[in-house]
């Protein structure tokens, strides 16, 4: 859809352009009207191939290594070292990404699957004396959301729980996906501080993987692998990380799980570039949208529904339906900007 919209606006400088040529004159037969026509029409195509460079700036551009690259055992990183910048490598997660999880059976998997969530959506926890104190307060505020928005119940572990989640300081932000069993950390230091951030490593530790990484992101995004640090490209692949795979919501560019344009950057360029609009800015870390509720309510199958509707504490959801709504939108209001000869 995108593209035919960008040929459309192609053809129409031409003709704007052929409209305003000396061998034209088809608005008036009056010279000077006719010149003023023609400035006219040459003062629109101008805007619109300025529209069109600025929206669009890698219309037609292709890196060498678009291509997601092959990957070896020896490529990740050792079990409990951060993959993907904040999810700390296990075996289930190494499996899923090296694509072995395409050789077991859909029931191997779903088994795998359940043993990693936290029975009935209880979550013991602690916090250690070596978080900050207003990151405890954004632990406070995030398991509250929980409380208040999903079936998930984060309580204060007793000596009975011999699974638990340790909040504490650490280098970065991190989580292991889904439960470990025994004490696993969720880590948060300086600059982990918004709340969106928080309630992106506590998804992790219920089992939930980048937005990014899902197996359908080809059709939403494009991965400029030449513009990523080397060491780190592994960081964007996409994988099948079994139940998660099909948890039936839309592409979501505003989700809290989804990495950011520029993620990981060699060069200051975009690595993540939106196919539906090149100029769409995601990664946010603000808030949860009303998808990332879904995704965590269906994963633990909570029996309510998820009201979103005039929930204003949730970020809007960024869908390929909703970039292509806005874009329409713009496009109307640039038309009634061009064509308004006041």
């Amino acid at each position: 859809m995108s593209r035919i919209i960008y040929l459309y606006l192609l053809l129409t400088i031409s003709w704007l352009q052929a409209a305003y040529s000396r061998d034209y004159r088809y608005f008036a037969s009056d010279v000077e009207e006719d010149y003023e026509q023609r400035d006219h029409f040459k003062r629109i195509a101008e805007k619109l191939r300025d529209y069109l460079s600025n929206k669009d700036p890698y219309f037609g551009d292709h890196d060498a290594g678009d291509d997601q690259p092959e990957i070896t055992e020896k490529d990740l990183p050792a079990n409990g070292e951060n993959f993907e910048g904040d999810m700390i490598m296990d075996d289930r997660l190494r499996r899923a990404v090296l694509g072995l999880n395409k050789k077991r059976s859909a029931i191997e998997q779903a088994l795998d699957g359940h043993k990693r969530h936290w029975p009935n959506g209880i979550v013991p926890y602690l916090i250690d004396e070596s978080l900050k104190p207003h990151l405890r307060d954004r632990v406070k505020e995030a398991i509250e959301n929980f409380r208040r928005k999903t079936c998930i119940r984060f309580v204060k572990k007793t000596d009975a729980d011999k699974d638990y989640v340790l909040f504490k300081d650490g280098k970065g932000c991190s989580s292991s996906v889904g439960r470990q069993g025994g004490e696993q950390a969720i880590h948060l230091a300086a600059g982990c501080e918004r709340i969106g951030t928080v309630q992106h490593e506590m998804m992790h530790a219920l089992g939930m993987v980048h937005e990014q990484s899902r197996s359908d992101r080809d059709e939403h995004i494009k991965v400029r692998f030449d513009h990523i640090k080397e060491k780190l490209r592994n960081n964007f692949r996409k994988y099948d990380f079994g139940e998660l795979s099909d948890l039936k919501t839309p592409y979501n560019f505003f989700s809290v799980m989804h990495y950011s344009n520029h993620a990981f950057s060699n060069d200051g360029k975009a690595t993540l570039i939106s196919i539906h609009d090149p100029n769409l800015h995601f990664g946010q870390r603000v808030q949860w949208t009303c998808l990332d509720l879904k995704q965590i309510n269906r994963l633990y199958g909570c029996p309510a529904r998820t009201h979103c509707k005039g929930d204003d504490e949730l970020i809007p959801d960024m869908t390929e339906r909703d970039v292509e709504r806005r874009k329409r939108d713009e496009m109307r209001d640039l038309y009634d900007n061009l064509f308004d000869k006041r």
